[in-house]
C-alpha cells in the first residue's frame, strides 16, 4: 500500500510520516520511508530513499544564489523533471511483490 503525505509547510506532514510509520512498525507491518522533500532540514525517522541525496534546498541557494523559496521552486522543478526517476524504482513499481509486503510511506513538501 502506498500512503502519500502532502499538506502546506508546518502543517505537520514530517511529524506524521515518523509516528505513522512507528505506529505501523510497532504492529508488525513493514515499511520503507521515502522523503521527497528537498527542503526539510531534519525527520525523525531513517528515510529508506531521501532526495536530497541527489540535492536539496541549501546546496542549490548557496550555488544558484537563490532564497529560500526559489531554491524550493527550483528543487521541486528538478524533482519533476529527473531524467532518471530513481526513487519511483527504488521500490514502489519495481515489483508487485513489493507493494504487497510494504507500507510505502511517501512525504513531499509543502507549500
Amino acid at each position: 500500500m502506498n500512503i502519500i503525505i502532502l499538506g502546506t509547510g508546518g502543517c505537520g506532514k514530517t511529524s506524521f510520516t515518523g509516528r505513522f510509520g512507528k505506529y505501523l512498525k510497532r504492529n508488525h507491518y513493514k515499511v520503507k520511508f521515502l522523503n521527497l522533500d528537498p527542503g526539510v532540514v531534519s525527520f525523525d525517522y531513517k528515510a529508506d530513499y531521501d532526495i536530497r541525496d541527489k540535492f536539496n534546498v541549501k546546496k542549490i541557494m548557496d550555488e544558484e544564489n537563490l532564497g529560500p523559496n526559489g531554491a524550493m521552486i527550483q528543487a521541486m522543478e528538478k524533482v519533476v523533471h529527473k531524467k532518471k526517476v530513481d526513487y519511483i524504482s527504488f521500490s514502489i513499481f519495481g515489483s508487485k511483490s513489493l507493494i504487497k509486503k510494504y507500507w510505502h510511506l511517501l512525504k513531499f513538501a509543502g507549500n
